[in-house]
This record gives C-alpha cells, sequence and structure tokens, in this order.
C-alpha cells in the first residue's frame, strides 16, 4: 500500500462508518502510529487474529477526524436463503446519511489535502 501511494501521489484515506458516525483517517497518520518513530502513548501494534492469521491495528478515533454524525436510520426485515438450505434472519439499515460537522474538513478530503494530526 505505501508504495502506491507514492508512486502515485495520491491521498489515501480510510473511513470507519458506524451506527451512529463516521470518522476519517489520513494514511500517511496510520503510517505515523504503526511506525518506530512514534512515541510510545501514540504507538499502535498489530494483533494476530487467532483464526485467519491476519494482522488488525485498532487505530483510535481521536486520532482521525469525525466526518458526521449519523441519524437514526430504518430497519428493513430480510431473509436469506442459503443454496444448502440454511436460512438467515437479519436486520437491514436503510434510509440514512452521513450529516458532516465540518464544512472545511469536507473540502480538505474531496481535495486530498486532508493531514494527519501532530505528525
Amino acid at each position: 500500500m505505501r508504495s502506491w501511494v507514492k508512486s502515485n501521489r495520491i491521498a489515501l484515506y480510510i473511513t470507519q462508518v458506524f451506527y451512529d458516525q463516521a470518522y476519517v483517517l489520513p494514511f500517511e497518520t496510520f503510517e505515523f502510529v504503526t511506525g518506530p518513530e512514534a512515541p510510545p502513548e501514540r504507538r499502535i501494534s498489530a494483533v494476530e487474529d487467532r483464526f485467519t492469521k491476519k494482522l488488525t491495528y485498532s487505530v483510535p478515533l481521536k486520532e482521525g477526524s469525525l466526518l458526521g454524525d449519523i441519524p437514526e436510520p430504518d430497519v428493513e426485515g430480510r431473509v436469506f436463503k442459503a443454496p444448502n438450505g440454511r436460512v438467515t434472519v437479519y436486520g437491514r439499515l436503510t434510509g440514512s446519511h452521513v450529516e458532516p460537522v465540518n464544512a472545511a474538513l469536507l473540502e480538505e478530503l474531496a481535495a486530498g489535502k486532508l493531514r494527519g494530526k501532530n505528525i
């Protein structure tokens, strides 16, 4: 990923969407907090999943920026029938959107100029 970002000179962002809010993290911040130059209180280490053996980084939300709030969505009941006959009932969230909390942040993000904090 790092080599792709450097060779293409395109800003990359990690977005995390929750039930009620959405956050954005510049890739440069991710690189910093997972790298050796980060101070101990900000450094994030990977944790290996015991089943998949994949590495996961849990970056605190405070490292990113709040994009906006998400109003209460509608819930729609759904049924999934698998080819093997198994039936799964689940709820699907619909009809919501992100209400931006900072127009300037969105403009920086759209222009690819949003930078990390305290790097």
